[in-house]
């Protein structure tokens, strides 16, 4: 439960450092922010989840914070933090390595995943 406090901690210090530091530099670009939400139904196991939240991006870097809503127990089952890079390799192709942490309800923590997103543009 302290290691979810900790890392919550580091995100919102990363990107209060962030924002310090655009209001200081007025030229640089901003911080993107966006509303995330995706619903799924599992039609199988006659299940319903809503994965909602926020992300931030600046110069490549996105953090998020994504509670995932369970809508049968109607409680939050999974909080995801992330963090990616993305690596603009040609005009039309990006790499983004990412890392997550997650913790159920109770701040205890269940997964850590790291992976590679490709995304191919045409």
């Amino acid at each position: 439960m302290i290691k979810a406090f900790l890392i919550s901690a580091v995100v919102l210090g990363l990107s209060a450092t962030t924002l310090a530091a655009e209001v200081k530099t007025p030229s640089s670009k901003k911080i993107d922010f966006a509303l995330i939400s995706e619903t799924e139904h599992n039609i199988d196991a006659e299940t319903t989840f809503t994965e909602f939240g926020i992300e931030a991006s600046k110069k490549g870097f996105t953090v998020s914070f994504l509670p995932n809503w369970g809508w049968d127990d109607k409680e939050i089952d999974n909080i995801q933090l992330g963090l990616s890079y993305d690596y603009t390799l040609t005009k039309s192709f990006t790499l983004s390595p990412y890392g997550e942490y997650n913790v159920d309800n109770d701040f205890k923590e269940k997964d850590k995943i790291i992976g590679l997103r490709t995304k191919l543009n045409f």
